[in-house]
Parts: C-alpha cells; structure tokens; sequence
C-alpha cells in the first residue's frame, strides 16, 4: 500500500495504491497521477446549478461504493430503510456495470472466511446493472430460509476506456478526484448513475 500527498497553499489532493506484487507497482505513473488532479485543482472555476456528466477517479470510486456496500444488504432492503427495497433481480445500475466478489484472481487478497466463520466463494452481487444478490448475515438468511450472501473483495467490471477518451467525450462536465464524509440526506432514496 503506498499514498502520496502533494499540498500547496489551499490546494490539496492525495493519490493512494494498493496490490500484492510490488512489481506492479508504477511510482511515475502515481506522480503523474498526483500531478494531474493537483494541477486540475489550482484554478477553481464557479459551476452554475445543474445536471452533470461526472468522470470519477479511481479514489473516488473505491469511496463511493465502499459506501454504496456499507448498507447494500437484504435485511435492510427488506425493511425498507435503503435504495435497494425491492429491487433484487431488477435493473439498478447502467448496463454496463458488474459487482462480484472472487476467489480466483491471485493478484487480488480474498477472504478465504467471512467474519461468520463461512467459507468465502465467488458471488455477483450487481451483473450487467441487475442486482442480483444482497450481502445476507447467516441470522437473517436462517430467518429467510436462504443461504447467506458475502464477499470475499470487490471487483469492479465495466468499460475499459481511459480516462482520456472519456474527457474527450463528455462536453461539459466534472472530474471527482476523491468523496470524504458522504453522508445520507435519506438513506432510502439514493440516486444512483449510470
């Protein structure tokens, strides 16, 4: 695990990796990347109200879904007290967005148990925008009568354009670098893009 941190006067921002095999490892590519969002960050531009296009960095991905997973569970959903009631087996996400956990990528560290003492396997949770399974604690899937459902590690699956060619298409629109402190307004009504 490696971060970095380039700060000057107010203008902040961080780039952080993390893998198995350090020979994957890019230190130039990380100072690029610093390099980058630093110097998009020096020139703050007023952004009148409105609908965006919204190209998110990889940091801000890793947030935003960690948090998405944070209350992405069946009881919960059940309950009615998240986004996800009543959407199991229906089109949430874009088309092209795939959410699975594996155990078959060794360059990946995967959870050969879960916190329940239940042996890890590999699960699609979201596939092709379709939820298809909520994380389920053995308590309630035994309430249920279904198998419990959890993760081993998050894989994203999707597009495989740069970030480049996604500027290059979007008019007018924000890059984020990083989400900090996300906090509800109603946890039940998230609005999710594709």
């Amino acid at each position: 695990s490696h971060s970095m941190t380039l700060k000057k006067d107010s203008v902040e921002t961080k780039v952080a990796r993390g893998m198995k095999d350090y020979n994957l490892f890019d230190l130039q590519k990380e100072i690029n990347q610093l390099n980058s969002q630093f110097d998009s960050l020096g020139k703050p531009l007023k952004t009148p109200t409105g609908k965006y296009n919204v190209i998110l960095r990889p940091a801000a991905v890793d947030n935003l879904f960690a948090f998405l997973y944070w209350m992405m569970n069946m009881r919960d959903a059940d309950e009615g007290v998240n986004p996800f009631t009543g959407q199991l087996g229906k089109q949430f996400f874009g088309k092209s967005f795939t959410l699975r956990s594996t155990l078959d990528d060794d360059s990946l560290i995967a959870q050969r148990f879960t916190n329940e003492g239940l042996p890890g396997i590999n699960t699609n949770l979201v596939k092709t925008g379709v939820i298809e399974n909520l994380p389920t604690s053995r308590y309630y899937a035994q309430l249920k009568g279904i198998k419990p459902v959890s993760q081993s590690n998050f894989v994203i699956d999707g597009g495989n354009s740069t970030e480049q060619e996604m500027m290059d298409s979007v008019e007018n629109g924000l890059i984020i670098n990083n989400f900090w402190y996300i906090r509800f307004i109603d946890k039940r009504k998230v609005n999710i893009p594709e």
